[in-house]
């Protein structure tokens, strides 16, 4: 079914639900989180980035007239979010942008942080950071004619090794780059948000694992968490695909059904794939939240590459957003300490995850 516009009392039902959610305990919460799917009616989003070139229509409508175009990595201010029409029926949801109205699937939500205080004294470990901004250069050398050598994402997480002035007195982090062969890139200091122990801290330590599991369904393209049979947490996600070519092959991306566990935690993964010319090919660095739980390399993980839950669209990862993403690395076992880059885990401490 879809939906001609919102009504007021359809509104209400809406917010009311998320009112409710809201009200629970942090560690009972069930999240509705603000991707495609739920209202979000939180003043902390404000701020959206579109992911590609998208129309601006009149109405929250395919159908409506296009007034404008907004160009790919472009920043709109979101007004609301509402619920339209749209031929892909599992994501109906619009967002009101001044001039008109936008569809949700490429445009990356954004919580508003302004310059970041810089962290002149580094653990000798560094620490996390989270690009804070829309986008960031990832240059060469700490100056801003060097080389770009990535644009970084709002969302994305870099470990900091290091932190230089360069002669305007600006100050640039060093980020280490795992990707063999590792290396490093240097961004500017206040674009980057500190993530400290807090942002790592377990959710429902006091569960037994026994008593803990994620259930991905790959038709209703949800993930569940359950602590002893009660839902604990619910998101939206994109789970793999079959890639058709316009050579007429195919490639099976599914995610792989069956029973799991948790094998590795890594709070940030640059991911890879292809060769540069493959139309199906990906370079992300600083994939944030990563959950592997195949040996193949198969991981829920948070995405900023695209804002469309509900279908499948991946290459065989379980996309969520980066809070989604965040929160489920929090809630299972083995808990990450904060000094690591990652942590290996096996099915005797490794949290089930059961797709099917």
């Amino acid at each position: 079914m879809q939906h001609r516009g919102i009504t007021r009392r359809a509104f209400l039902k809406f917010a009311g639900a998320a009112l409710t959610l809201a009200g629970l305990p942090p560690q009972r919460l069930i999240a509705a989180t603000s991707g495609p799917g739920e209202l979000d009616t939180g003043a902390e989003w404000k701020l959206g980035r579109a992911i590609f070139g998208v129309a601006v229509r009149a109405a929250p409508s395919w159908n409506a007239p296009t007034t404008f175009w907004v160009r790919a990595d472009e920043v709109v201010t979101i007004l609301a979010s509402v619920l339209g029409e749209h031929p892909q029926s599992h994501n109906n949801v619009w967002y009101l942008i001044p001039g008109g109205y936008t569809h949700s699937a490429w445009i990356q939500p954004m919580r508003h942080y302004g310059p970041q205080p810089v962290v002149r004294d580094l653990p000798a470990w560094g620490f996390w950071g989270q690009i804070g901004r829309p986008f960031t250069s990832a240059r060469a050398a700490p100056h801003e004619t060097a080389k770009e050598n990535y644009r970084l994402y709002y969302g994305t997480v870099h470990r900091v090794i290091d932190r230089v002035d360069d002669p305007a007195g600006g100050s640039w982090y060093q980020v280490y780059d795992e990707l063999p062969p590792p290396t490093t890139h240097w961004v500017r200091a206040h674009h980057v948000r500190r993530l400290t122990e807090w942002d790592f801290r377990p959710i429902s330590p006091h569960v037994p694992l026994e008593q803990k599991r994620i259930e991905i369904d790959r038709r209703g393209q949800t993930v569940i968490c359950y602590e002893d049979e009660q839902p604990v947490f619910f998101t939206r996600c994109a789970s793999g695909s079959i890639f058709h070519y316009e050579d007429g092959t195919s490639e099976d991306f599914t995610t792989p059904e069956g029973r799991h566990a948790l094998l590795l935690k890594q709070p940030s993964r640059h991911m890879q794939g292809g060769a540069a010319d493959d139309p199906s090919g990906f370079d992300l660095p600083g994939v944030p939240w990563n959950l592997f739980f195949t040996y193949s390399g198969i991981a829920i993980h948070g995405t900023f590459w695209h804002n469309d839950y509900g279908i499948t669209r991946s290459h065989g990862c379980v996309n969520v957003s980066p809070e989604a993403a965040q929160w489920l690395y929090r809630w299972t076992y083995p808990v990450a300490p904060y000094e690591d880059d990652f942590v290996r885990s096996d099915a005797s401490i490794g949290t089930p995850i059961i797709v099917f």
